[in-house]
């Protein structure tokens, strides 16, 4: 399973790196993760987008890839929902999550800064044990375009 996940995890980066478009979101969520999200492309009136997250102040040090369908922005909100993948570097067990994001646009004049409030049920593969998990951090997004939103 370990070397599958890190199979997948490989693919969908370098899907990214050739598909990704100029806005690339740099964040910092309490507690010592850093993640890095790029817009995939666009879905209807929402977009794909994918976030990889480093979780550094641990015991373990392990990574996460999340896959998210973002919907429409509002004026000041933006709320996406998805697919992760949780995987341990020193740990042997991997994670399913559904990460539920709702990204405020505190600013009303200055789109590209916002605060991040992540709830992500997850399951474990190897014990079946189930947790959930709630983030709370702020992102900036880099690139010409901010999802539409009025800069």
């Amino acid at each position: 399973m370990k070397k599958f996940s890190k199979i997948i995890v490989l693919i969908t980066l370098s899907f990214l790196s050739l598909k990704s478009y100029s806005q690339v979101g740099a964040s910092y969520y309490i507690d010592d993760i850093l993640s890095v999200n790029a817009k995939v492309f666009n879905l209807g009136k929402g977009d794909i987008s994918a976030e990889v997250k480093i979780f550094t102040k641990r015991e373990y040090m392990y990574s996460e890839l999340d896959v998210l369908y973002r919907f429409a922005a509002s004026k000041y909100h933006q709320l996406g929902i998805g697919l992760g993948l949780k995987l341990g570097l020193d740990i042997e067990d991997d994670s399913y999550l559904l990460p539920i994001v709702l990204e405020v646009y505190p600013f009303e004049k200055f789109k590209r800064a916002s605060f991040l409030l992540e709830l992500t049920p997850g399951m474990t593969s190897e014990d079946e044990e189930y947790s959930i998990r709630g983030l709370i951090g702020i992102r900036y997004t880099f690139g010409k375009h901010n999802r539409g939103r009025d800069e």
